[in-house]
C-alpha cells in the first residue's frame, strides 16, 4: 500500500523525492535470481564501469543498477494485467543467464516489480507480483520481454470431472 508521502507526491506537480523501480527475475534454471534497480541518475556522475555506485539495498537485498523500463500495467481489475519489461543490454550477463536458464527449463521465468523512494528503500510504494516472463527477445542493445499474469479464469473448474467411474458414490 502506498505511503501518504507517495500519494502526496503523485498529486504534486513536482517533488524532490527520487523514485526507483526494483525488478526481481527468477527462473528454475537460474542459480540466483537477477536483482535490478533503475532510477534517474545524473549523467555527469554516472559510471557505466561501476554499476555498484548506483546500486540500492532494499529489505536486505542488493539490487544492481541497470537501465530498464517497466511499463505499469493498467489499473483495470477486469483485465488480466499484461505489460512489458525492457532492459538495456549494458551487461551481457543478463542475456547469458536467461539464455542458459531456458536451456535448463522451458518454463517461463517470474518477475516481481516494486516501486520505492530512494530515501525509504524498504517501503514498497507499489508492488506487482506473479508475472510470467514470456516472449523474450534480445539483440546487442536491448532485452525485451512480455509480462503476463496467468489467467485463472481460463483454468478448468472443477479440476476433475465427477463421474461414477472416478467417484463411485455418485452412481
Amino acid at each position: 500500500m502506498a505511503s501518504q508521502t507517495h500519494l502526496e507526491n503523485e498529486a504534486a506537480e513536482e517533488t524532490a523525492d527520487v523514485y526507483a523501480w526494483l525488478i526481481t527475475i527468477d527462473h528454475a534454471g537460474l542459480s540466483d535470481p537477477i536483482y535490478a534497480v533503475y532510477h534517474e541518475v545524473d549523467p555527469a556522475s554516472f559510471d557505466p564501469e561501476d554499476p555498484a555506485a548506483n546500486a540500492v539495498t532494499s529489505n536486505g537485498q542488493d539490487y544492481t543498477f541497470y537501465p530498464f523500463e517497466f511499463v505499469r500495467p493498467p489499473k483495470n481489475d477486469d483485465l488480466a494485467a499484461a505489460t512489458t519489461l525492457r532492459i538495456e543490454n549494458v551487461d551481457r550477463r543478463i542475456v547469458e543467464a536467461l539464455r542458459d536458464a531456458r536451456q535448463v527449463s522451458a518454463d517461463p521465468g517470474t518477475v516481481r516489480a516494486a516501486y520505492i523512494r530512494l530515501d525509504a528503500p524498504d517501503v514498497e510504494e507499489e508492488a506487482y507480483e506473479g508475472y510470467e516472463l514470456t516472449q523474450v527477445d534480445y539483440d546487442e542493445r536491448v532485452l525485451t520481454g512480455a509480462l503476463s499474469v496467468p489467467d485463472l479464469a481460463r483454468e478448468p473448474y472443477p479440476a476433475q470431472r465427477f463421474s461414477p467411474q472416478q467417484f463411485p458414490g455418485l452412481a
